[in-house]
């Protein structure tokens, strides 16, 4: 059976000429629905939009609001909304990937001084091998990185570099910003990169057992902790960054990362050592950031990031994050007393963070034309 649909509009009504072949049988009805009657049939809207004609785009429109309900026009609101939130994502989405590897001024910055400066300064000069392999790595990155990695690049040394990882969901880190300070040695890849933590709160707060204050990063792909290490034919940095996120940034439970406290994995325990580290992480990874500003050549993604992520925040996480700190207390619940205390209020915190987001502005995205994209020359064929 063949079913072939002819469209004629006018003002108030769309008619539509149906064509039935049954074998040698033709069969033959023209069908007049209102606005009105095809809202009350999605199905009918869905189909009669996917073979219309591209010089119809006002009425294509029309029906692609229409075939999304079967409640009439009262939901075209909501759908433009819908539309537009989709619109704000894919947008994110690109601003996100076109962004999430850049070349920026970062070894004479000093908001804050690269960790690694004096290090790189007794180098005078890359080798043509070392720059062979930046130089590929870098490009191999630009092409994308995992969601939740940024990387900057000194523009004029690209040995020396700094990198933004978003705390995974799920973790005590959920949606903080980290900041990592990267140097690649001369003789890169034969040895690791180096990599320090630079959020610390100042060197006064330890947010893992392989995160120090001090900004050692523990991990065994760099040589600062057991397990298998640095492999100079296949290794890379964005390993490096990806093993930070997943084994130290998105662990449920943290104090499993701890020798020795394993076994209070699921224990009220760790239940308050988290509480404890989601103070920390709304204090230093997400208001001091909002407060001060990010490091050089992050600033419009961390702006980006808690815009996107505002209502998230102000619904839901802060909540819950208050009373989990509120319960915790600072004494006594996790492996690092001192290097774990809640300064001042959780209060105080929960006010400020939340006064920061809502003074946030909508971040100047590129959005994409206002136009469907074009039908495929095939369509003509259902006509």
């Amino acid at each position: 059976m063949h079913t072939h649909l002819h469209v004629y509009t006018c003002t108030m009504c769309i008619c539509v000429h149906v064509c039935i072949c049954r074998g040698r049988m033709k069969e033959s009805e023209v069908v007049k629905k209102t606005s009105r009657e095809i809202a009350s049939d999605a199905q009918f809207a869905g189909e009669l939009n996917r073979v219309l004609s591209a010089g119809n785009l006002q009425i294509r429109r029309r029906l692609k609001k229409i075939a999304t309900s079967s409640k009439g026009d009262g939901d075209e609101e909501k759908s433009d909304e819908k539309d537009d939130e989709k619109k704000q994502k894919l947008a994110l989405e690109s601003f996100y990937n076109e962004n999430c590897v850049g070349m920026v001024e970062i070894y004479d910055d000093k908001s804050p001084e690269h960790v690694f400066k004096k290090e790189a300064k007794n180098v005078k000069g890359l080798s043509s091998k070392l720059m062979s392999r930046l130089t590929r790595e870098v490009g191999a990155m630009m092409n994308g990185l995992p969601p939740g990695i940024f990387l900057r690049v000194d523009s004029k040394r690209m040995d020396v570099m700094r990198a933004m990882i978003i705390g995974p969901q799920g973790s005590p880190y959920t949606n903080g910003v980290f900041f990592f300070d990267i140097y690649m040695p001369s003789t890169y890849p034969s040895v690791s990169p180096k990599c320090k933590i630079i959020t610390t709160g100042r060197g006064s707060f330890r947010f893992n057992a392989n995160l120090y204050t001090n900004g050692k990063v523990c991990l065994s792909i760099l040589g600062t902790w057991s397990g298998p290490g640095w492999e100079p034919r296949y290794s890379t940095l964005t390993q490096v960054l990806l093993s930070i996120q997943a084994m130290i940034l998105g662990v449920e439970e943290p104090i499993a990362n701890e020798p020795g406290w394993e076994y209070e994995v699921g224990s009220k325990r760790s239940k308050n050592y988290n509480g404890i580290l989601q103070w920390g992480t709304m204090k230093w990874a997400m208001l001091h950031y909002l407060q001060n500003g990010a490091p050089q050549g992050f600033d419009d993604i961390v702006k980006a990031h808690f815009w996107n992520k505002r209502d998230e925040l102000l619904k839901k996480q802060i909540p819950e994050w208050k009373a989990a700190a509120e319960s915790a207390g600072d004494s006594g619940k996790g492996p690092y007393y001192e290097e774990n205390k809640i300064s001042g209020t959780v209060n105080d915190t929960v006010k400020l963070l939340t006064e920061s987001l809502k003074k946030l502005k909508p971040p100047n995205l590129q959005e994409e034309d206002d136009e469907d994209d074009d039908e495929d020359e095939s369509d003509q064929d259902d006509f």
